[in-house]
């Protein structure tokens, strides 16, 4: 009687993860089949996806030379995403629209992807790489002025997948150049099997990608004595007498690279009265500077010191009396005292 009991039990939880297993395989169909009878942009046949994260799908022909000559092309700009002076734009070539709506697996789609460089800009240069789907191996040729560039490429069905290009825009002298790079077009269709080739001009896939750059600034925020905040034009004197070393902050803005990782720097000139004022020699601004040969005395009486900062940096310097008897009471005013360090963005 045990046995039996037990082998009853047994064929119901086999029935039951029969029943279930085909219940998820019906929702998952049910689903792909709803979202493909209510997403016509994107499937153009039941089943059938030939997409991508950048470009558009847009009627017309599959003729680069032609379709430059089209009004109406989308044009893509980049997100502000700047590694240094490249820019780099991730096109990829999609069999499907989500982890649920893919190509069969009977359906493996090749396809046909063309670049042409559509203005000539003589302080960038651009490339396009074809990454293979594990990563480490690439395909890179260069663009050049109404030269086709072509890539051929296989996605088979089954999953959801996708090919990688990667077009870069490097600026050669980021300090000829503002503003938005030569435009690109880019056109990809199917060219198998026959039957989707025959339609390739309802799937193509278009856009003109432009990159967007600024040149990348600081600014100076704040700057002066850490004293002037107590300083008055009646007791300034008293006060800077009080003090045997005087503080010097300065704080800056300014752009950060998209990459999160290479901050724009750029250089500042700090100069100082010489004649009444000794920088901290161990400061390590001051020792960076001098390893650099970049601390000059000017010949009036005045010292510069250029350093490298980022932006939303804190600079901390400090000043001490050069004579030990100088009596600050000769400058005559507060403004005066301020007056003795001053700091500046080196404009490239």
């Amino acid at each position: 009687m045990i046995k039996s009991i037990s082998k009853i039990r047994k064929k119901f939880i086999l029935i039951s993860l029969i029943v279930a297993i085909a219940i998820g395989a019906a929702i998952v169909a049910l689903a792909k089949y709803y979202a493909t009878t209510n997403n016509k942009g994107v499937a153009v046949a039941s089943g059938l996806y030939f997409s991508s994260n950048i470009l558009t799908q847009i009627d017309g022909s599959t003729d680069i030379n032609r379709v430059k000559n089209e009004a109406g092309i989308p044009t893509y700009l980049n997100p502000k995403v700047w590694s240094g002076a490249t820019c780099t734009f991730a096109i990829e070539i999609k069999n499907n629209d989500s982890v649920l709506l893919f190509n069969d697996a009977n359906l493996d789609i090749e396809y046909k992807v063309d670049f042409l460089l559509l203005e000539n800009e003589g302080n960038t240069s651009y490339t396009v790489k074809q990454v293979s789907s594990d990563g480490n191996t690439s395909i890179e040729r260069t663009l050049n002025l109404n030269n086709t560039v072509s890539f051929t490429g296989k996605i088979q069905g089954g999953q959801p997948l996708y090919d990688k290009y990667e077009l870069s825009i490097h600026i050669e002298n980021e300090g000829r150049f503002e503003g938005r790079s030569a435009p690109v077009l880019v056109v990809a269709y199917p060219t198998s099997p026959d039957y989707i080739a025959a339609t390739a001009d309802e799937l193509r896939l278009v856009s003109i990608i432009q990159g967007d750059y600024t040149q990348p600034k600081i600014e100076i925020d704040t700057k002066g004595f850490l004293i002037e905040n107590y300083m008055t034009d009646s007791n300034w004197l008293d006060v800077v007498r009080s003090y045997s070393g005087y503080e010097y902050n300065i704080t800056t803005t300014g752009d950060i690279a998209s990459t999160g990782i290479e901050n724009v720097n750029q250089d500042i000139a700090i100069t100082w009265n010489s004649n009444v004022l000794t920088i901290d020699k161990f400061n390590s601004y001051y020792m960076d500077a001098k390893n650099k040969n970049q601390i000059t005395d000017n010949g009036d009486g005045t010292s510069t010191m250029i350093i490298d900062a980022m932006p939303y940096s804190a600079i901390k310097l400090t000043f001490y009396k050069k004579d030990i008897d100088y009596d600050f009471a000769s400058l005559g005013s507060r403004q005066n005292f301020i007056n003795l360090v001053d700091a500046e963005i080196i404009e490239n």
